[in-house]
């Protein structure tokens, strides 16, 4: 560390050096405060500035109020040395910009520890600053790392919601609408319906465990697991698609082998339109969904294990008789978080009465979470209604 010895006589500059070398310090010394004023500005390394008060055509005490205006972060400390004595010249000094005062003839012990002291403060200022520009480097890094991990986001959501099936969709008689909120910009919720045949029309509704893109790439990744069993169909009539246990378990050890770290929730299940018969496999789904006829609401409650927990878990077909009118509500999770109950029997029960004695429930909850900012949501909440026996037009 460098030692700034400013006094207009050479010969306290002289003794200076000497002591300061001896003491182990390379020093620079000035005859001429301005010189040394120019000097102090241009300087990038931490100092000690022994500086003498009376100069003429700068003052010590100029010198150190110009440079603490003009560098006020910079660390340098600046020791007075000066024949004045007495409290309103300390007191002048250090308003002015010093941070030590020693009167002249100096005591070459005590100007030592004051310099070591010195040394210790502008060493200390010097590492404060090294840190706070190395956080600020970091900082900026992570802002710019957070920006580009934003766009990617945002292009992983605009994806993930072109992927969602046209909304209000008539397929062999039958409408789908649905609507999806994610908690972030990226949801572990997702649903599809597709046309199987003139006879059948299939369709799914998953929740992921957790949300955001660690949960949004496994519904990518079911989508096109389910979508190899769509076009097999399409290519060579293999009937799997409207197998949805099948789908289930090979789902499941597919899951499994990837090590993916998720498990989720799964309805899936094909509507034979001919036979209004409603042919399904519940993986864990929960709320069950909601059946509506004739003005009365009721669960389809068919329990199973959800996918990706245990390998060869055991599923099953399931098949309801479909009246010739009716509405199925599929909720996600999300949904209970919102709904203004306290226990879970009493939130079931909630929606039952609400979906049997308001016919503008569904659209209700809706506008509800849709009000909502993705911070106020719990979880990803989407929805998804089918209704049958009514006369579209097709679209």
């Amino acid at each position: 560390m460098h030692i700034i010895i400013i006094d207009d006589e050479q010969t306290n500059c002289r003794l200076l050096e000497i002591y300061v070398g001896k003491w182990g310090y390379h020093s620079i010394s000035f005859t001429n405060s301005l010189d040394a004023y120019e000097y102090l500005k241009k300087m990038d390394e931490p100092a000690v500035v022994c500086i003498d008060w009376m100069m003429p055509s700068m003052s010590g005490l100029e010198v150190l109020s110009k440079i603490r205006s003009e560098r006020p972060d910079f660390p340098f400390y600046f020791i007075v040395l000066t024949a004045k004595t007495g409290l309103e010249s300390i007191i002048e000094a250090l308003d002015a910009g010093a941070d030590d005062f020693v009167t002249k003839p100096f005591d070459a012990k005590e100007l030592r520890s004051r310099i070591g002291a010195g040394q210790r403060v502008v060493e200390l200022e010097h590492k404060l600053i090294e840190q706070d520009k190395n956080l600020k480097r970091i900082n900026r890094q992570l802002k710019e790392s957070l920006e580009i991990i934003e766009q990617d986001v945002k292009a992983g959501r605009a994806i993930q919601f072109k992927l969602l099936p046209r909304n209000h969709k008539i397929i062999n008689d039958i409408r789908f609408s649905h609507h999806l909120e994610p908690s972030l910009y990226l949801s572990g919720d997702f649903l599809d319906y597709y046309k199987i045949d003139e006879q059948y029309v299939g369709f799914y509704f998953l929740d992921v465990a957790g949300h955001g893109a660690s949960s949004a790439f496994v519904t990518i990744f079911v989508k096109s697991f389910i979508s190899n069993f769509i076009s097999k169909n399409k290519k060579t009539s293999d009937n799997s698609i409207i197998n949805p246990a099948l789908i289930v378990t090979e789902l499941n050890e597919r899951i499994l082998e990837a090590k993916v770290g998720k498990h989720l929730t799964l309805f899936i299940g094909a509507i034979d339109s001919l036979n209004s018969k409603l042919i399904f496999c519940n993986a864990g789904q929960f709320p069950f969904p909601v059946i509506l006829s004739e003005n009365r609401a009721l669960y389809l409650e068919k329990k199973g294990f959800p996918v990706g927990l245990m390998p060869r878990a055991v599923y099953k077909n399931e098949e309801y008789e479909l009246p010739r009118q009716c509405k199925l509500f599929f909720f996600s999770d999300g949904l209970l978080d919102i709904i203004p109950k306290s226990g879970l029997k009493e939130k079931q029960q909630y929606i039952l009465d609400n979906i049997h004695n308001d016919a503008d429930f569904y659209d209700r909850v809706v506008a509800k979470f849709s009000d909502l900012n993705a911070e106020e949501l719990p979880d990803d909440i989407t929805t998804l209604i089918i209704t049958k026996g009514e006369e579209y037009a097709e679209r």
